[in-house]
């Protein structure tokens, strides 16, 4: 008795140590948020309640505060504790809508792109100009309009439904931002229907640009550029990492912008916050997961063979492709996410081979997660496992399969 008295001790004394942590963790987020509120005027427009308590009123910015503390303890205890349901109820849905005709898929997708296109027009009305309901009515429809037809042409085209719901996302996500910026760093300079505007036009340049970027339109500038400089490349090597240096430039470069030829708010200073604010976090998502990447298979194994010398094993692989692949400058991850040098100065034709070597660490099997690093509260950070990849110079991205393979790959990740 005593031996489970003491357990059940140690178990809670654990849940309060972990609960405590959590409560941290929401603490400093609630402080960022106010903080970054404050630091671009951005509080003075802040919804806060005035609150009194036995006669004093309390701080706005002080409520503030505790709205933010309990909106992000809230979201870290559902996700910590609800993890696994809201996984199964996602995955679920996710299954339901990839189990639509193809034509049902596209209306859900046109549906949901009508009414993001509407709404922008709504929150324009209500809070910057007026706009009559007919003409947001005939926008989120011809929005949803196109956008249906859209993705039944690109299926048909070989896009994966996932591939193009994340584009069209992605796009609207970085109008909405370009948006929101033009709408209050130019406010009074530019007429009230600018934002709205600026958004549809915004979202459309940019599902164009990553269209471009999709089909790797090998004589395009860009792509030269971001070849030759090894930038992408390194998008599919060190993604996160890559995806927040280059948010942060580009919020920079826009905070210049809005500081020196903004109007709201008043301080220059408070302007730049303001688009670091939102630049810097929706451009990183943007690159980080909108970044359009295929996965491809072409680049098969063929042998490993054992070297009794050295213990490195030797690995034959062979172009199963119908084009040249060039596997100059490449680079190789294995099942860790561990980066090597790929070895090899050649270009395969189709059906030629190469070999190269790969030292025992070298984790060429797919597992379960493992461990990134731990953190505080004996929380750890988790990973899943993947199969090697080999990245070209120009950003392609190969999984590394045995020959037998592919066929099973390719048919779970046709969606």
């Amino acid at each position: 008795m005593a031996v489970r008295g003491l357990e059940e001790t140690t178990s809670r004394l654990d849940q309060a140590k972990r609960f405590g942590g959590l409560v941290v963790v929401a603490i400093l987020l609630a402080a960022v948020v106010v903080g970054a509120l404050i630091l671009t005027g951005l509080f003075a427009f802040a919804p806060v309640p005035v609150v009194r308590v036995l006669g004093f009123r309390v701080p706005p910015a002080w409520m503030a505060f505790i709205g933010a503390f309990s909106f992000a303890l809230a979201f870290i205890l559902a996700y910590v504790y609800y993890a696994k349901l809201i996984k199964s109820s996602v995955s679920k849905a996710k299954e339901f809508w990839v189990g639509l005709p193809d034509l049902a898929q596209a209306a859900v997708l046109g549906v949901g792109a009508g009414i993001l296109a509407a709404l922008g027009l709504v929150l324009t009305d209500r809070i910057l100009y007026g706009v009559q309901a007919a003409i947001i009515l005939a926008t989120g429809v011809g929005v949803g309009l196109i956008v249906v037809l859209l993705t039944i042409r690109l299926r048909n085209r070989g896009w994966t439904l996932f591939e193009w719901t994340r584009t069209l996302f992605t796009s609207a996500l970085v109008g909405g931002i370009i948006a929101v910026l033009a709408g209050l760093a130019f406010a009074g300079v530019v007429p009230g229907y600018v934002p709205a505007a600026v958004f549809l036009v915004a979202w459309a340049v940019c599902l164009y640009l990553l269209f471009r970027r999709h089909h790797r339109i090998e004589d395009s500038v860009v792509t030269r550029l971001l070849t030759k400089t090894g930038y992408a490349q390194m998008r599919e090597v060190e993604t996160f990492t890559v995806s927040v240096g280059t948010g942060l430039v580009l919020a920079v470069v826009v905070a210049v912008l809005v500081g020196v030829a903004g109007t709201t708010p008043d301080s220059m200073v408070q302007r730049m916050g303001l688009a670091l604010l939102f630049v810097w976090p929706v451009v990183t998502v943007a690159i980080w997961l909108g970044w359009p990447s295929r996965e491809r298979t072409d680049l098969v194994i063929e042998d490993i063979t054992v070297r009794s010398s050295t213990g490195n094993r030797e690995v034959t692989v062979r172009n199963n492709g119908d084009s040249v692949l060039n596997l100059r400058g490449a680079k190789i991850t294995d099942a860790n996410d561990t980066l090597y040098t790929f070895n090899i100065s050649a270009s395969l034709g189709a059906g030629e081979t190469a070999k190269f070597q790969i030292p025992e660490i070298f984790d060429l099997a797919t597992h379960d997660r493992y461990t990134v690093f731990t953190l505080p509260y004996e929380y750890v950070l988790t990973k899943e496992a993947t199969e090697p990849r080999v990245v070209t110079r120009d950003g392609r991205q190969y999984v590394l399969l045995w020959v037998d393979q592919v066929e099973e790959y390719e048919s779970g990740a046709t969606v």
